[in-house]
């Protein structure tokens, strides 16, 4: 019993990880998105 509740956990754990690893990466690519807009405006409006 106790090998398969440790098994359950660590996957449960791995769950949590990937779910915030993913958040993370989302948000990563929304600021990189909003940086080159911006940068894109920028660009417009100096040129």
């Amino acid at each position: 019993w106790t090998i398969i509740t440790s098994i359950l956990e660590k996957v449960n754990h791995f769950s949590v990880f990937h779910q915030k690893r993913t958040g993370l990466e989302e948000s990563l690519s929304q600021f990189f998105i909003q940086c080159m807009q911006k940068r894109l405006c920028h660009a417009y409006t100096f040129s």
